[in-house]
């Protein structure tokens, strides 16, 4: 049976807006690799240490891993920055959004929660 308060706490962290999925860390990282950004080796240090500890019968692999990042304001500013320009930049000629605008701005959206947050 679960422990209802190891999985209440660990739900808890992965709602804080300095928690990152694993998916969104390396969406980022492709994403700053795109853009030539030196802010890249942030991430990948994130990505290189250890996860959140999931509570004891959680179903999912590394897939579901989350991170609590420390990225020094402006450092997440400057990650914040390049993903908007990503986006801007994905945006069509006619002005209307794309699916990889989308996917820009919803990974910019996960950044800037988290520079309001600090």
């Amino acid at each position: 049976m679960f422990n209802k308060m190891e999985t209440k706490a660990y739900h808890e962290i992965c709602n804080k807006p300095s928690s990152f999925s694993r998916q969104e860390l390396e969406q980022t990282l492709t994403a700053l690799e795109k853009a030539g950004s030196n802010k890249k080796v942030l991430v990948s240090g994130v990505l290189k240490s250890k996860p959140v500890e999931k509570p004891d019968l959680h179903q999912g692999g590394n897939e579901a891993d989350y991170f609590l990042i420390q990225i020094a304001i402006k450092d997440a500013e400057e990650i914040a920055a390049e993903l908007g320009t990503l986006e801007v930049q994905a945006v069509s000629t006619e002005g209307h959004t794309t699916p990889e605008a989308t996917h820009y701005a919803s990974l910019l959206d996960k950044w800037f929660n988290y520079v309001e947050s600090l």
